[in-house]
């Protein structure tokens, strides 16, 4: 009785290091694609901004994918229509995703298209570990 006790309790020690763990490991799964869909878009951003001197009045005229699984838009939120910073924002989805990463933001930012900078944003940001490498 003592031995099951005993591997009931090493059990337990290893789900509650796991579980954690394991949370993490799913909000980093889906951070992933709004990352992926921001640094898709810089190449079509930048173009634009070369092109007409300006950066577009919305994303929706340069970026072809604005929403995916786990992220719910990918919209200009400043800059647009002008020549000074541009901030390009992903939320996520409010359901279906991490507790982690729930209705909150991802920025990136640039002056001139040449140099980018990615950022969680928000009120309540996500947390740094969780955030890629290029990405704090």
């Amino acid at each position: 009785m003592i031995e099951l006790m005993i591997v009931v309790a090493i059990i337990g020690i290893l789900a509650a290091i796991a579980v954690p763990s394991y949370n993490d490991y799913i909000a980093r799964s889906q951070i992933a694609e709004p990352v992926v869909l921001l640094v898709g878009s810089k190449t079509p951003l930048t173009e634009f901004y070369e092109s007409y001197g300006r950066w577009p009045d919305q994303a929706e005229s340069v970026i072809q994918t604005l929403s995916g699984k786990y992220t719910d838009s990918l919209a200009i939120i400043g800059g647009n229509g002008g020549t000074g910073t541009l901030t390009l924002r992903s939320t996520f989805k409010n359901s279906g995703v991490s507790i982690e990463v729930k209705g909150k933001t991802i920025d990136l930012e640039t002056d001139n298209g040449s140099t980018w900078k990615c950022f969680a944003s928000g009120a309540n940001p996500i947390r740094n570990k969780l955030m890629p490498a290029g990405c704090n």
